[in-house]
């Protein structure tokens, strides 16, 4: 670890939660080393969750917000015209449904809890320091929230979002080549290579340096047996690029063909329907309201 220059207690009631982790109050140490990264303690791993959570709000809580706004749909009520792209774009591709309906029966047992731990976190730090919350209507955040932000991340790791940009301007015909660029890369390199006798992971991800998905760094420790060090986003769960005792991970982003667009075939006479596996079927209408 490095050398750590604040060590804080933090005790926080769980008032803001209307069901509490399992005892009324909650003991979570964190501690910041020189860099700024906190080092999040506790006995239980869903304890370390909401410390996470609490201390993403300290660090970035903008691009926290923002990112879950958009979830929401209520992107547009911060940024303006800017940010009804994003709204439009969750919206049509119905993200929020697919996490609200997902999560009921899909999102269970541990996971679960240490999801909704983070959660609780979040909304407590909301509670607490009203001047710093954008707009009222984000909170309280749920656990189907943050799954709709992992699908959002989905689809710009893919590229589908500039696809629908695309399409939504009528570039898509003229441009059919991918932009994507090369992407990122991770070295793995056995210790009969090296000098000292070590093995060592070079993780080169090309995320941007703030803002949405920018990394943010963190160490999660329990008595349950969590102890990971590395990289997550502003409203990420988990550690994704990292280490703990035993081993090293990264996940690297490249040029593959990962979203596809389609011409749909329409109907010569038959307005509004168009051919789908040698059926005629009908488009269907759904209405977006955009603030």
């Amino acid at each position: 670890m490095r050398n750590v220059t604040l060590f804080s207690i933090l005790l926080f009631f769980c008032t803001c939660n209307k069901k509490p982790l399992s005892k009324e109050l909650i003991n979570i140490k964190i501690a910041r080393d020189t860099y700024g990264v906190p080092h999040i303690i506790a006995k239980t791993d869903a304890e370390v969750a909401y410390g996470l959570g609490w201390t993403q709000c300290e660090d970035d809580f903008k691009t926290l917000q923002e990112l879950m706004a958009a979830c929401k749909g209520l992107l547009g009520e911060i940024k303006g015209k800017d940010g009804l792209v994003a709204d439009f774009g969750i919206k049509f591709m119905g993200l929020k449904e697919i996490a609200e309906t997902k999560y009921v029966t899909d999102v269970n047992g541990d996971f679960k809890v240490y999801l909704e731990s983070f959660v609780s976190g979040v909304n407590a730090y909301a509670k607490l320091n009203p001047d710093r919350v954008l707009l009222e209507e984000i909170f309280p955040l749920k656990g189907a929230d943050i799954i709709t932000g992992y699908l959002l991340g989905n689809l710009e790791i893919s590229h589908a979002g500039k696809d629908l940009m695309k399409i939504l301007n009528g570039s898509i015909i003229k441009d059919l080549k991918s932009d994507v660029p090369k992407g990122s890369n991770a070295f793995a390199i056995s210790k009969n290579k090296t000098t000292d006798n070590k093995t060592y992971l070079a993780i080169n991800a090309h995320q941007p340096l703030e803002g949405w998905y920018s990394w943010y760094e963190a160490h999660l420790i329990s008595d349950e047996g969590l102890n990971i060090l590395g990289g997550t986003f502003a409203g990420g769960i988990c550690i994704f690029h990292g280490v703990n005792e035993n081993l090293g991970w990264a996940h690297t982003v490249n040029h593959a063909d990962f979203s596809d667009v389609y011409k749909l075939e329409m109907h010569p006479s038959k307005e509004n329907f168009y051919k789908f596996d040698n059926e005629w079927l009908e488009l269907e209408e759904k209405n977006i309201l955009l603030g």
